[in-house]
Parts: C-alpha cells; structure tokens; sequence
C-alpha cells in the first residue's frame, strides 16, 4: 500500500518524506515531544502554577520548571525535573524568598517580549526546544523555541535565554546542565 502511494508522489515531496522520515529517527524523542511541566497542585498543596519553562536538548537531556504560589500561606517556590542521559527523573522542590519570586516572575515577564516573525531558524539535529507558558484563568500562553541562543536578538529570545539560566542556577542544577543551548 505505501509502496503505491510513494509512486504516485512527485519526485520533490518523496525526498522531503524519506528526509522527514530519517530525521524522526535521528532526533530523540525528547527533542519533539510534547513539553511536560512540574505540576504545582497536588490534594496536599493547594497551590497555582504562574509560569512554567520546559529545555529539551537534543543528546544532554531536559529539564522542567515551574514557578508555583499558595496563596493563602504567602508559601513560593520553584519545583524542577530533570533527566539527563539514561538518569531517572528527578524532582526538586526550592523554596523562594519574596525578592527571588519577585525576580524570577520578571525573567518571566522579559521572556514573553520575543519575536516570532523571526523565529525562521531551520530546524537542527543539534538544539534545544524551550516552550514557555504562562497561566493566566482559563486562558493560557503557550510559546516554544528551538535554541533560543542563536539570533537572540534578531529573534528577541534574550529574555527567555536569561530566564533558562537563572533557573538552572537557583535550581542548583547548573553542574548537570553546564551548557545550555
């Protein structure tokens, strides 16, 4: 069956399908699937997420965070993922003094000014994938780059670089992900 379609196809889009078709099993899956987030709201934590940041790199390993609030006990804090190489999952939970929400939640605020009329980087073996989300009711932003570093200002993606490194860092992650890309 799919040998009589594929001959029925034009020269070009076959190519374009066996090039699609190679790529998929290069890539890890991690590089294309969908990001999944740190979950703040549990039957023992009745809190909210605020924003959330996922990295999958292409060959390291990915990485998930999400800024939480519970607001009726002023409790904040960061809860993180992380797998690098054939690792488990990890889970991590940082407290948050009210300065470091405060600065976490603007990284936030400067990684929603990017630029996607100059996201037209073609997609590499080798990168990154960041999807950024923003909770906001009922309605929710949703943004992924891949490797926010290259072009960063013509994409206007400094912003959610700066926001991924400083994560990693208050994380105490930043041994397991020296080089973010």
């Amino acid at each position: 069956m799919i040998k009589s379609v594929m001959r029925q196809i034009n020269p070009t889009a076959k190519l374009l399908i066996q090039a699609a078709a190679i790529i998929a099993q290069i890539l890890p899956s991690s590089a294309t699937a969908a990001p999944s987030f740190p979950v703040c709201h549990s039957a023992q934590l009745p809190a909210r997420e605020v924003y959330s940041l996922a990295i999958n790199m292409t060959f390291k390993g990915k990485v998930a965070f999400s800024l939480c609030e519970e607001r009726e006990s002023d409790n904040l804090f960061l809860l993180s993922q992380n797998q690098s190489g054939d690792t488990a999952l990890k889970s991590h939970k940082t407290a948050l003094t009210a300065k470091q929400y405060k600065e976490i939640k603007s990284l936030f605020n400067k990684a929603l000014k990017f630029n996607i009329q100059h996201d037209e980087r073609a997609l590499t073996i080798d990168g990154s994938k960041w999807c950024l989300q923003k909770f906001r009711g009922f309605l929710n932003l949703d943004a992924c780059f891949w490797s926010p570093k290259d072009d960063m200002r013509k994409r206007k993606t400094e912003g959610l670089f700066s926001l991924g490194k400083a994560l990693v860092k208050i994380s105490e992650l930043d041994k397991e992900f020296p080089d973010l890309d």
